[in-house]
């Protein structure tokens, strides 16, 4: 694991070290229109699953017993940690590729929460799907796509702030957050 944070922070850096047109857009041209295909991919084969429909209306349908102060303290989190609309659409595109596939695979009871659910029931919806191992490759690399875009915007934003207010040079700023986030990570 240590050795994947590293490999991931080194790319992050990488990225962020070319500057914004060299390397953020350059990524984004490739990394955004990805991440939108494998997306559509996932959705509709989630969408056509036997039992999937189950998963809609859970998804869709809102049981209002269980709606509760800490229910709205987490979803306002959620909303003001959100970078744009675009981030709340591939929310709302991933929910749509998520629960009806482990409705249709593991039923009610596989629905998880927290960020091992990505890894604990995914995995299993997976196993039983045919063609899983080519729709997980595609869901982790969705994955993949989303932590390094999201990484290298929020690195960005530190590194500009100390360029243009303390006037360091891009490159060493860089290395040296991305090496103080990966010794805390």
């Amino acid at each position: 694991a240590v050795i994947f944070a590293g490999i991931f922070m080194g790319i992050t850096c990488f990225i962020i070290v070319k500057g914004v047109e060299s390397g953020i857009e350059r990524f984004n041209k490739i990394g955004m229109p990805a991440l939108f295909v494998i997306l559509i991919i996932l959705l509709i084969r989630a969408l056509t699953m036997p039992g999937a429909g189950e998963g809609l209306q859970y998804m869709l349908i809102p049981d209002w017993s269980k709606v509760t102060f800490s229910t709205v303290l987490s979803a306002l989190g959620q909303a003001f940690f959100s970078l744009c609309g675009m981030d709340t659409l591939v929310a709302l595109i991933a929910g749509f590729i998520i629960v009806p596939a482990v409705f249709a695979t593991l039923g009610a009871e596989g629905v998880g929460k927290g960020a091992g659910f990505a890894f604990s029931s995914l995995a299993g919806v997976f196993q039983q799907m045919p063609g899983g191992q080519f729709f997980g490759i595609l869901f982790y690399m969705l994955l993949l796509f989303a932590a390094l875009t999201s990484c290298i915007s929020l690195v960005e934003g530190v590194v500009a702030f100390a360029t243009e207010r303390f006037g360091w040079k891009r490159t060493p700023t860089t290395i040296i957050l991305c090496v103080v986030m990966f010794l805390l990570g």
